[in-house]
């Protein structure tokens, strides 16, 4: 099934058998450095606010990876500069 813009994700960030619409979302300029990403708001856009609550228990860590299915994770939670496999996020799911 192919789609213009992409399939939709599940909250896993695992692609699911429905194509995701146009994005409506401006971009934004941010200078910080969230290891967990940024918040979104109610339209699913990035704001420039660090997501989650990683300054509790986390190091901040300064990991250059790239990584599609975001990275592993520690015992704790916490990311480690190591990407995550699909199927270690998403199982084997398939659309037929």
């Amino acid at each position: 099934m192919w789609c213009p813009f992409g399939r939709e994700q599940d909250q896993n960030g695992c692609e699911i058998c429905r194509c995701a619409e146009p994005p409506q979302c401006s971009e934004i300029q941010c200078s910080m450095s969230c290891p967990n990403g940024f918040e979104k708001d109610s339209n699913g856009c990035s704001t420039c606010r660090c997501a989650g609550k990683w300054q509790d228990r986390c190091n901040i860590m300064n990991c250059r990876l790239n990584c599609p299915y975001g990275r592993r994770k520690d015992r704790n939670g916490c990311d480690v500069c190591q990407c995550a496999t699909r199927e270690e996020v998403c199982g084997d799911f398939m659309c037929a």
